[in-house]
């Protein structure tokens, strides 16, 4: 069990570099330079204390390259709840690349494979990552290959207009 960051994974967020109530779009990229083990956690980013979760698309290569019997398993959430997006057993990565993401429905493009559960927009308290986690060993697991994708977070003005 190994955990990996991805180019997003290591953001600073300095108040004065980030509008409040913008939408920020941010990209990841996390290249796979070992065998995919149960357990792994890949952490896709982060997002910022009082912010919202407001879309994510996620590529990911094939895990399992197992012809017949492939068995990896895994689920994608943040710090919080590690299935909030797509939980454990609706996606299965194995001899096929995959398109996770909150934008087209299951099947409409050649890789979607797992559409985010309804579980966006997500408001955020504290700082949070967003994570996929291995759930299932692979028969024959895959030891390179790049997920990568990104997401589109709001941050919440800190003080709101007084009522007259």
């Amino acid at each position: 069990m190994a955990t990996y960051r991805s180019s997003a994974a290591g953001v600073n967020f300095v108040p004065y570099e980030r509008p409040e109530g913008a939408a920020i779009g941010q990209e990841f990229v996390l290249p796979i330079t070992k065998a995919v083990a149960n357990g792994d956690v890949f952490i896709l980013g982060k997002l910022p204390p009082q912010s919202t979760l407001l879309a994510l698309s996620v590529d990911v290569p094939t895990l399992d390259t197992g012809t017949n019997s492939a068995t990896l398993t895994a689920v994608l959430g943040d710090s919080e709840d590690n299935d909030a997006f797509l939980a454990a057993g609706s996606s299965t990565f194995h001899n096929t690349d995959v398109r996770i993401n909150s934008f087209v429905a299951d099947g409409e493009d050649g890789k979607v494979r797992g559409t985010i559960a309804g579980a966006l927009p997500k408001i955020y308290t504290n700082a949070a990552d967003i994570r996929l986690t291995v759930t299932g060993a692979a028969s024959s697991a895959a030891s390179t290959g790049t997920i990568k994708g990104f997401y589109v977070y709001s941050t919440r003005p800190r003080y709101q207009q007084p009522v007259r």
